[in-house]
């Protein structure tokens, strides 16, 4: 588990790096389009963070 917690915040890393944006921001607006038809506004708090509705 560890392993892959180190390769996600290195891609993580890679991809801020490179300017990827999945979130307007301070940098600029969102580059990138995870789904056509959906669009997330803000980031989680973390990643367990589910929400009021997700039951």
């Amino acid at each position: 588990m560890q392993k892959e917690a180190k390769a996600r915040i290195k891609s993580n890393e890679l991809l801020q790096n490179a300017g990827w944006r999945f979130f307007d921001g301070k940098n600029g607006k969102a580059n990138i389009v995870l789904e056509n038809n959906a669009k997330i506004n803000t980031p989680l708090k973390s990643p367990l963070d589910k929400g009021e509705n997700w039951g």
